[in-house]
This record gives structure tokens, C-alpha cells and sequence, in this order.
């Protein structure tokens, strides 16, 4: 064998080189651009936050941070996934120990109110930014996992009240939207028009509920008479 096939058989090293993220460590990645996204887009408006912005408050390069979210949408939908789930953990947090049924879905619509009234910020994130599907197999945010538990969670906590004979029974899944809808008008009214002299937000938002909550009340009592 010559020299020269020789030293083309031989292996060129390997140069040194970053060694590669475990799954932990790139999770942890994940988490943080999702965290600094979620306050820039609070702050600052999602429409005024640019990919090379968020890069910058997270210290990496722009590619980098292409290399976990494909575009600023995208980033978006990991945001609206964690502050409603924020949400939701607000409401779990506000039942430990209520066992009364009405009682208990009463302390979990006036948690999930009180919580976006105590960071509009974030609920204009959430609520205030019109989805859509940008390519074919693309799913609407509400859709990602977790979320249509969430919300399906308060059609069962309407079930236990009926069940109990604290309101009557009816569509379970329909009180639970009318719920679900007069909540959001409670909370997006006050948030988005700031301008009207409120008062306290939180007796607007208190008595809403209550006046629902008189009105499924006395028809499971109108209910029960006619029985």
C-alpha cells in the first residue's frame, strides 16, 4: 500500500465541539423563551414584539430561538396554553375544601373572574387576539391538549350541582356555556373599556355571579315545586 493510500485511509478527528442538550435541558430552553415571550407580549403587545426582541431579553441569537418555535405565532400558542392554565390552577386553589356544590362552582367562577381582573395584561393576551390556522393540520388554541379539559371541567362541576338538587336539570354542558360566556362578559367588559367608572371590579364581577347564580337557584326551586 503507498504512502498516499495510506494517508487517505486515515479517520480525520473530530473537532471539538458543543456537546448536545438532553431533553431536560432543552425543555428547560423551552420553558424560559415561553416565559420571557409570555412577559414581552404582556408588557408589550404581541403585535409590537418582534422573534430578534424576544431573543434579545433571552440572551440567545434569533436562529436559536428558531430552532424551538418556528415563528412568533407558534411561540404564542405555548403562551396561551401556560397563562390559562394559570388560570384554571387559580380556580383549583379557590375550591380546596368547598364541598357544598353550589358552593363550590360559585368559588370557581369568581376565581377564574378575579384572576384575569387581577392581570388584564394577560387576559388581553389570551382573549383579545383572534385565532386562525395558518397551515393544513393547524389546530385553533383552545383545541391544543389540556385546554378543552379545562373548560369541559366546569359543565361537571354544573352536573354535581344538579345531581344535588341545587339547581334544576337540564343541559348540563349549555348552563355550563352560559356560565363560561357571562364570566367573560363580566371580566372583558370591565378590562377592555376601563374608561366607565367601575368602582370596584370585583363587585361588578361578584354580583354577576350572584345574580346567576339567584337566577339557576330559583328555578330549581320553581322545579322542585312542581314536582
Amino acid at each position: 500500500m503507498s504512502a498516499a493510500g495510506s494517508e487517505s485511509q486515515t479517520p480525520t478527528p473530530r473537532l471539538p465541539g458543543r456537546p448536545r442538550l438532553s431533553d431536560a435541558q432543552e425543555e428547560a430552553i423551552r420553558a424560559d423563551l415561553v416565559a420571557v415571550a409570555r412577559e414581552l407580549f404582556a408588557t408589550e403587545g404581541y403585535q409590537s414584539v418582534s422573534m430578534r426582541r424576544i431573543a434579545e431579553r433571552a440572551g440567545c441569537a434569533a436562529p436559536s430561538l428558531y430552532r424551538y418555535f418556528a415563528s412568533k405565532w407558534e411561540l404564542l400558542r405555548f403562551v396561551w396554553n401556560d397563562v390559562l392554565e394559570d388560570a384554571f390552577v387559580a380556580c383549583d386553589r379557590a375550591v380546596v375544601g368547598v364541598d357544598d356544590p353550589l358552593e363550590h362552582l360559585r368559588a370557581y367562577l369568581l376565581a377564574y373572574g378575579r384572576h384575569w381582573l387581577a392581570n388584564p395584561e394577560l387576559y388581553s393576551v389570551i382573549f383579545t387576539i383572534q385565532d386562525r390556522l395558518l397551515a393544513r393540520g393547524d389546530r385553533y388554541f383552545v383545541e391544543w391538549p389540556g385546554a378543552i379539559e379545562r373548560f369541559a371541567h366546569l359543565a361537571v362541576l354544573v352536573r354535581r350541582c344538579m345531581d344535588a338538587g341545587r339547581i334544576a336539570r337540564s343541559d348540563a354542558e349549555l348552563v355550563a356555556k352560559a356560565c363560561f360566556c357571562t364570566l367573560q362578559g363580566l371580566v372583558g367588559t370591565t378590562i377592555t373599556i376601563p374608561e366607565l367608572p367601575w368602582g370596584s371590579r370585583d363587585a361588578v364581577l361578584e354580583c354577576g355571579v350572584d345574580l346567576l347564580f339567584r337566577g339557576l337557584v330559583c328555578e330549581a326551586g320553581t322545579n322542585r315545586g312542581k314536582g
